[in-house]
């Protein structure tokens, strides 16, 4: 999937392609150096705290106050029970990929934040726009990790529907149920920028929460596959 053009503005893929954009060359993929291992590294961390931070929000919220949750409501629409649940199992196995899983990474040269291949958990490849990406915010590189974790078929499958806080905003009043399935969107709640509010109560038991530890997972480059 490319980036997507409309005639009052460019929306750049700014967290991940589904699949690479097709060209009359292969994609140029090698291996990362050091200091962009570095910054994958720094990158991945922060996508452990916003990942639990997204999970521990949606699971924290009392049910009673949940169809009112802004920060929901801005990236998901209206409030469902199922498509609650959907989202909540959805940041759990983001989550879990993100500190559980080993990760495989390679850097390519696509114009592109990055992009994997759904049914290759967890490879994900590096593209131009990554590296001058904020660590955390809008569009950031902790959320490039969520965006592209979220793709792979044992995570949660999303889609590139839209693009962009603006399309994403769009698509969660128009389609609630297209939205929970767009990277973007879930991307968007994890980052949580701007900050909106979402009810919290105690957790009902202990240990549902973890820190974003980096225990138990590791990033391994790799070269052209």
């Amino acid at each position: 999937m490319t980036s997507t053009h409309s005639n009052e503005a460019v929306f750049v893929v700014n967290s991940g392609l589904s699949e690479p954009a097709k060209s009359g060359h292969p994609l140029a993929v090698f291996a990362c150096n050091g200091n962009q291992m570095a910054t994958i590294n720094s990158a991945l961390n922060a996508a452990r705290s916003i990942s639990s931070n997204a999970r521990s929000a949606l699971r924290n919220a009392p049910v009673a106050q949940r169809p009112n949750a802004q920060r929901y409501r801005e990236w998901f629409g209206a409030y469902t029970s199922s498509r609650y649940s959907t989202v909540i199992g959805q940041a759990d196995r983001i989550h879990d990929a993100l500190a559980n899983k080993q990760i495989y990474v390679a850097c390519s040269d696509i114009n592109a934040y990055a992009y994997v291949y759904p049914d290759k958990p967890y490879v994900v490849y590096f593209g131009m726009q990554f590296w001058n990406a904020p660590l955390n915010g809008t569009d950031s590189k902790a959320g490039t990790f969520v965006h592209e974790m979220s793709h792979f078929y044992v995570v949660a499958g999303t889609r590139d529907h839209v693009y962009g806080q603006r399309g994403a905003r769009n698509l969660a009043n128009s389609n609630p149920d297209r939205a929970i399935n767009n990277a973007d969107n879930n991307e968007y709640f994890a980052e949580s920028n701007p900050h909106l509010s979402m009810p919290t109560a105690p957790p009902s038991g202990g240990g549902d929460d973890d820190d974003g530890d980096s225990s138990g997972c590791f990033i391994q480059s790799i070269g052209k596959l």
